[in-house]
């Protein structure tokens, strides 16, 4: 590369020259900003919108993440409630009593914790290979594009216990306990991982310590969160399920 020699120059030459100051204001706008940062009619209008903080993005993914998916427990919770209390009935006298009193026995709800200790128990042990499954696709493809696994391939699943509580019964209680096995490729044990990884990757080594904290608390509200909302949303749909029955009932 060639340097370019400035000849005649004294102690008292300026170091930039008229040209060069005339061409560096050229391209500072009025207000002080420069013109090549500025949007061009053409670009597009969400670039206009300050971007967060790598770091506010990474606790932003954290919270989302942990809301999705324990917004489920509830609705699974009742499903298989409701599931055991026909199993119940089926070798069974059908009930003759009040509707809403229909599943409120000790044996269905004996079978329902069983059903459920065994889904929870599925889940566990899915998630624990889940987590070196996601290790692995981290190093092998990078921890953006296995992020992006952990949070579809739970959807999948999502939409697959659609079909247990379709089947309803016994089978559909079966159904929903093998579904957990998807969780082995994408789940909530391996997004916690992956995102940690992505914290160590792209926060300052001095601010990693405090983010991690931060992280851990995003998972705890979004957790906690998605318990309150689920059981809010739930609690208006049985409360208007009861009174659409009572009101069957009372105009039979």
């Amino acid at each position: 590369m060639a340097v370019q020699v400035r000849t005649g120059a004294s102690e008292r030459t300026p170091l930039i020259s008229q040209r060069d100051a005339t061409n560096a204001s050229s391209n500072v706008d009025d207000d002080g900003t420069s013109k090549q940062n500025k949007p061009t009619r053409g670009s597009s209008w969400w670039r206009r919108f300050p971007v967060p903080h790598v770091e506010t993005r990474i606790l932003l993914a954290g919270f989302l993440i942990s809301l999705s998916f324990s917004y489920t427990q509830t609705p699974i919770l009742y499903v298989f409630h409701q599931m055991a209390c026909d199993v119940f009935y089926s070798h069974n006298p059908p009930w003759t009593g009040p509707p809403e009193l229909r599943c409120a026995r000790d044996e269905i709800s004996s079978a329902m914790a069983t059903q459920f200790s065994l889904l929870g128990m599925s889940t566990t042990f899915c998630g624990t290979i889940n987590l070196f499954v996601s290790g692995w696709t981290a190093k092998r493809f990078g921890p953006k594009r296995a992020l992006l696994v952990q949070t579809f391939v739970p959807a999948v699943r999502v939409a697959t216990q659609v079909l247990g509580v379709v089947a309803g019964g016994r089978a559909g209680m079966l159904i929903i306990q093998c579904t957990q096995i998807i969780t082995v490729i994408g789940g909530p044990m391996g997004y916690i991982l992956i995102i940690n990884i992505l914290a160590g990757e792209l926060v300052a080594p001095a601010r990693r310590t405090s983010v991690f904290g931060m992280l851990q608390g995003c998972f705890m509200v979004g957790q906690g969160l998605g318990y309150l909302c689920e059981f809010f949303f739930f609690y208006i749909f049985l409360s208007l399920t009861v009174a659409d029955q009572l009101v069957k009932q009372a105009a039979a």
